[in-house]
C-alpha cells in the first residue's frame, strides 16, 4: 500500500510503473492490452487532482489579490483626504491633482491641468533647491524636505511630505 501511494504521488505515470508495481507487490499480472487503460485512467485521476490543486492554489491568490488591491484602493482613498496628490510629467507638467489640492490653493482643477508645476511657486526656495529636487525624484530617489508654495490668493502654503517620488 506504502509503494501504491509513493507511485501517486507522482505528476505522470508510466506503464513502466504500473507494471513494476503490480508484478512486484500484488503478483496479479496485468495484460498488455489493460495496461494503457490503468495508465490512462491514473493519469486522468492524476491530472484532475493536480488540477484541483491547481485551482484551489489560484482561488487564495485571487482572494490575497483582492484583499491587497482592496487595501491598496483604501489607502490611496486615506492618503487623498491627507496629503496633496500630484502627477507630474518629467517636464513638470501637471496631469492630476487631488481635492485636497483644489481645497487648499484655490485653484481649480481647470487652472491646474497642463500647467507647470511651478504655479505654485511662492519665490521663497532657490533655483538649487528646485534643481536639487528634480535630480531626486527623476533618478527614482524618495525626495524629503518643506516645501512652501502659493495659493491663487498668493497665501503661502507650507507642505511636509513624508516622500516625494516620480
Amino acid at each position: 500500500r506504502g509503494k501504491l501511494i509513493e507511485l501517486l504521488r507522482k505528476d505522470n505515470i508510466t506503464e513502466e510503473d504500473i507494471r513494476k508495481y503490480f508484478d512486484n507487490n500484488s503478483g496479479i499480472k496485468i495484460t498488455d492490452t489493460i495496461l494503457p487503460i490503468i495508465v490512462a485512467l491514473i493519469n486522468a485521476r492524476l491530472w484532475q487532482r493536480n488540477a484541483e490543486n491547481t485551482t484551489l492554489k489560484l482561488q487564495w491568490q485571487v482572494e490575497w489579490l483582492t484583499h491587497d488591491i482592496l487595501w491598496l484602493q483604501n489607502n490611496i482613498e486615506i492618503r487623498n483626504l491627507y496629503q496633496w496628490i500630484l502627477e507630474v510629467d518629467k517636464n513638470g507638467k501637471i496631469l492630476f491633482v487631488n481635492q485636497l489640492i483644489l481645497d487648499n490653493s484655490g485653484y481649480t482643477k481647470e487652472e491646474l491641468i497642463g500647467q507647470n508645476m511651478n504655479i505654485f511657486s511662492s519665490g521663497v526656495h532657490p533655483g538649487s533647491f528646485w534643481k536639487n529636487f528634480w535630480q531626486k525624484i527623476t533618478s527614482g530617489k524618495e525626495w524629503y524636505g518643506e516645501i512652501c508654495n502659493m495659493s491663487s490668493s498668493t497665501f503661502f502654503i507650507h507642505l511636509f511630505p513624508n516622500s516625494i517620488m516620480l
